[in-house]
């Protein structure tokens, strides 16, 4: 197929991201169902468009078409906000393979500089090359993250630990431990749930450690992953990892190579009890009524015992659960909050008062919570002594 070169017009370039049934070809072209030849109702086999791989561009069904080229590129055309999404200006910084149980490599998520991810599958037609774009994963079993290792595990009696993402992972894995993840990483909006049942049941009968990333959606995703283990794995355990060093700490990766080691890891793993599903408050937020009578401050306190013990050190908070406290996060308690406050009083205003007067009320001397508590290693734990 004789290409025109249009470069000057269509600066940028196609958009590989953008396009349905990406093949590559040798020498770095592409071919895909051609846009506008879909719009039009054709280009049933889904293979009309060629991109070459100095960026020109063309359709087998209209190549001298250059109307049919602007219409192209209308459609899938690299905007300047698109730039090095794909990777075409931006460098491939990971590339992480999801297997079935017997090592086939099925899928592939490949990141970019600037943090940007794609998927593509697996072309069974040609080992080693890619199907990428638009709709390229569907009908695509989706598999944990190092499956193999996971299934060994398992037959072994060993526990597994879940991270949000691949590069957690591969730094666990490289650290000793058997780690795993879902594809596409933690939840971003409502309804958009990234952990599914076929996890669950890989892991089922399993010891899981779950590491959160210390943000919102981290937070919520381990909740989520956890919450779905809960009866099925035979033990749930989920944490964050605590700063080291004065360097703060997001997830594992930060934690290794913010200087922690295995033994500290597996000594916060230890001390971590098992993870249950949120204690039923005796109270239902229904009965929680304001009295008119009755300032906000006194309300706030009827609020605050039904909630989980606490004790605060400045703006670090402890929760008490079995037998121990444990160091958390204010914005850990932030579903508790929302869940007693009854909903006709429910802002985010009222939210943070509460926390506010929590963290107040349960002011501690952090001198004298260490003279009856001693702290672990890293002081994130403080176990009692008596």
């Amino acid at each position: 197929m004789h290409i025109n070169d249009f470069s000057e017009k269509f600066q940028g370039g196609i958009d590989p991201a953008k396009l349905e049934n990406v093949k590559h070809l040798g020498g770095g072209g592409i071919r895909a169902a051609c846009p506008a030849c879909r719009v039009a109702g054709s280009d049933k086999s889904g293979d009309h468009l060629l991109i070459q791989a100095n960026g020109k561009f063309g359709c087998a069904a209209n190549p001298d078409d250059h109307q049919h080229r602007k219409e192209i590129f209308r459609l899938v055309g690299m905007t300047t906000g698109d730039a090095g999404r794909n990777g075409s200006t931006k460098k491939v910084v990971a590339s992480y393979d999801y297997s079935d149980k017997d090592g086939k490599v099925l899928y592939q998520v490949v990141r970019y500089e600037g943090k940007k991810f794609i998927q593509r599958r697996a072309d069974p037609d040609r080992p080693g090359q890619w199907i990428e774009g638009t709709g390229c994963m569907k009908g695509v079993r989706l598999m944990l993250y190092r499956l193999p290792e996971v299934l060994k595990a398992k037959a072994d009696g060993k526990r597994v630990v879940i991270s949000e993402g691949e590069k957690d992972c591969d730094r666990l894995a490289k650290e000793g431990f058997t780690a795993t993840c879902n594809v596409g990483g933690a939840s971003k909006k409502s309804g958009d749930k990234k952990w599914l049942p076929q996890y669950t049941e890989t892991l089922t009968g399993m010891d899981v450690v779950i590491i959160a990333d210390k943000d919102d959606d981290g937070r919520k995703h381990a909740a989520i992953v956890a919450g779905d283990l809960h009866g099925k794995a035979k033990s749930v355990k989920q944490l964050e990892l605590p700063d080291v060093n004065g360097k703060p700490v997001k997830d594992a990766t930060d934690y290794f190579n913010a200087g922690g080691t295995v033994e500290d890891f597996i000594t916060q793993v230890d001390a971590t009890p098992e993870w249950t599903p949120a204690n039923k408050v005796e109270t239902s937020a229904a009965e929680i009524v304001a009295s008119k009578d009755e300032t906000e401050f006194e309300f706030a306190n009827r609020l605050a015992v039904t909630l989980p013990p606490i004790k605060t050190c400045g703006s670090t908070w402890h929760a008490y659960a079995q037998g121990a406290w444990y160091k958390t996060e204010r914005a850990s308690f932030r579903p508790k909050a929302q869940a007693i406050l009854p909903e006709s009083i429910r802002t985010a205003r009222r939210e943070a008062t509460l926390l506010d007067h929590l963290e107040g009320r349960n002011q501690f001397n952090e001198s004298d919570f260490a003279g009856f508590y001693k702290f672990a290693p890293g002081g994130e734990i403080l176990v009692n002594v008596a």
